[in-house]
């Protein structure tokens, strides 16, 4: 799990507003992987709308991608999990994603998406040898190799895997063969895609026999959910599908997995088609679902044609079920409000707080000042002292000498009285 989506699942867990996890999510880099930065600069109140129109279990969930143990069994093992969406009925985004039957909700093991991988390249190298055969205008089989023909091969089984109606193509009737899922933009190139994003869930330090709980995920928007999610399950030839998508189901299949598909909403859209395509570009980031990340979807969100997505009464019946059926956005809403309010006051505690510390901030620079006049005038002081000193010392000295001076003169005198004293006795004699 990358480290923002742990933070965000953290502060779900915690019970932070729904408020402080979006501001989370805009600032955390999950945003890098949609092109048109316009939905979260233009549109961010509206976004933050259908952000807090989520549950939160349900959010923990799509952030988790464990999509399939909580919400693989509607009716028993998951129905306490199904309460925490919307009805599918009605405009808006939702989310497909897959699961083995028997084991609970849970995906392939590290083992299977390796052989699953396998296919898909497989059908990769036919995709190739197909669009290589018709640039040089190549038809029939005698020029192939072995592999070549082993791949077509393999890609004819996998397309019919899933038809209503088969088409039973052989390497006789290779002159009709278009692969189903090859992508007239890219070739090939969605294919490798895929291939690069079930190969990072192949870790090799984890046990390749254990069933993954996490299960690739493809979010989609329309103005009838219920009408263009069918499109994506098997039962319908997966034609009108994305390709990468039905390419994948289709190679699960060939493969002898017993595998589902189920639908789940995202978010109601009660707007507008813009909202349709906003929720769309919400639920591709919280999913994670872009091919580049950890997902199904190859094409950019929010840029389908919004005219005619639904009709009023859709968007009406949308209203009615998030405001009032429903009573998560409610509760979301007071709970961000709240903490908003507490924000408020806390700021304005703080404001009080940095104005003291402004305060205490200016009685300390006029101290700072105060002690360097201080220590200016103690520096004077000393000096003046020092000048002093050394001019003491000067006069000491020069009193010293003149007092040894005096001192040599007494001495003089002295005697010279003696020798005076001495001559006037010798005279009197």
């Amino acid at each position: 799990m990358p480290i923002q989506v742990a933070r965000m699942v953290g502060m779900l867990d915690r019970g932070d507003s729904m408020s402080a996890i979006f501001v989370s999510m805009t600032h955390n880099g999950m945003l890098d992987c949609i092109e048109d930065e316009k939905w979260f600069d233009e549109h961010n109140d509206g976004m933050w709308e259908l952000f807090h129109s989520m549950s939160r279990p349900f959010l923990r969930c799509v952030l988790t991608k464990t999509l399939g143990p909580d919400l693989y069994d509607k009716h028993i093992f998951g129905k306490n999990n199904w309460d925490d969406v919307f009805d599918i009925d009605g405009p808006g985004a939702y989310v497909m994603f897959s699961f083995i039957r028997d084991r609970k909700g849970k995906w392939l093991s590290g083992k299977e998406i390796t052989k699953l991988v396998s296919y898909i390249n497989d059908y990769r190298e036919a995709v190739d040898v197909c669009i290589r055969r018709r640039k040089d205008d190549v038809y029939g089989g005698s020029q192939l190799t072995s592999e070549e023909r082993r791949v077509l091969g393999l890609a004819m089984k996998i397309d019919d895997a899933e038809r209503t109606n088969k088409h039973n193509l052989t390497l006789d009737d290779l002159d009709q063969f278009n692969p189903r899922f090859e992508s007239k933009s890219t070739g090939s190139g969605f294919i490798a895609q895929l291939i690069a994003m079930l190969e990072r869930r192949c870790l090799p330090q984890l046990d390749q026999e254990v069933w993954h709980r996490q299960s690739p995920l493809m979010v989609g928007n329309a103005g009838n959910m219920k009408k263009r999610t069918a499109d994506h399950f098997p039962n319908n030839s997966l034609s009108k599908t994305p390709k990468i998508w039905g390419l994948m189901l289709s190679c699960m299949c060939l493969m002898g997995l017993k595998y589902e598909v189920q639908a789940v909403p995202l978010f109601r859209a009660w707007i507008d088609a813009r909202q349709v395509n906003a929720a769309e570009v919400l639920g591709t980031v919280l999913a994670g679902s872009l091919v580049s990340v950890a997902g199904m979807n190859v094409k950019q969100p929010g840029t389908r044609d919004e005219d005619a997505r639904a009709d009023t009464y859709g968007y009406l019946n949308s209203k009615k079920l998030v405001f009032a059926a429903k009573t998560w956005f409610k509760e979301n809403l007071e709970l961000s409000l709240r903490e908003t309010d507490e924000n408020t006051k806390t700021q304005k505690e703080l404001g009080a707080v940095n104005a003291e510390l402004e305060k205490l901030e200016e009685e300390e620079g006029r101290l700072a000042e105060k002690e360097r006049a201080l220590q200016e005038e103690f520096r004077d002081a000393m000096e003046r002292l020092r000048q002093a000193t050394a001019t003491l010392k000067e006069e000491i000295v020069a009193d010293e000498k003149l007092l040894s001076a005096t001192d040599e003169s007494e001495e003089a005198a002295k005697k010279f009285l003696a020798a005076h004293d001495e001559m006037a006795e010798d005279e009197d004699e």
